[in-house]
């Protein structure tokens, strides 16, 4: 016996930002080729954007309106020794944000940032070659848990080698 039914369920979007509108945010470039990752913090309602539109930044939205908020301070971030110095973002459940590059083969550096507020500079979190590992790390982050309480998990996605690494914290994220 197989039962299946379908339930569609009504979206409307609450904002918008596209080419065919004709309000993309003036740092987003137009073939969307420099902007990769985002994420939501349903801490303060802002959805951050790493952008390498004309250098290296997190740009910040409102989660309402889509209005530019601003950026994140990207001081002693570089591409030293990786193919993009940022390319994706994650927000942990207790309000921090997590930020890697991208790094691909076996002699490039996989750097992961930690932002505690919004005003914060960038603390290194986290950085390996895994060893010399062929890789390619640095496209799709994934949080879960919390910092403060040690139950915060990022995990890494390594196509090449087809692995997932899972990073730990012991020390509160600190």
């Amino acid at each position: 016996f197989l039962f299946s039914f379908s339930v569609f369920a009504q979206i409307t979007p609450l904002w918008e930002k596209t080419k065919a509108a004709n309000n993309l945010p003036t740092w987003f470039s137009e073939t969307g080729n420099t902007e990769r990752g985002f994420t939501y913090k349903s801490q303060n309602d802002q959805i951050y954007v790493v952008s390498r539109n004309g250098g290296t930044f997190v740009r910040i939205m409102n989660g309402q309106t889509g209005a530019d908020a601003g950026q994140l301070d990207v001081t002693g971030i570089t591409n030293d020794n990786s193919t993009f110095p940022l390319n994706d973002i994650v927000a942990s459940a207790d309000g921090k944000l997590y930020a890697g590059n991208l790094a691909i083969g076996t002699g490039q550096e996989f750097r992961l940032f930690r932002w505690d507020s919004d005003a914060a500079v960038p603390a290194l979190a986290f950085a390996s070659t895994f060893s010399g590992l062929d890789k390619r790390i640095g496209d799709r982050l994934t949080a879960v848990g919390s910092a403060s309480d040690n139950s915060l998990q990022i995990w890494l996605t390594n196509p090449t080698a087809q692995k997932i690494y899972i990073l730990k914290t012991n020390d509160n994220g600190q």
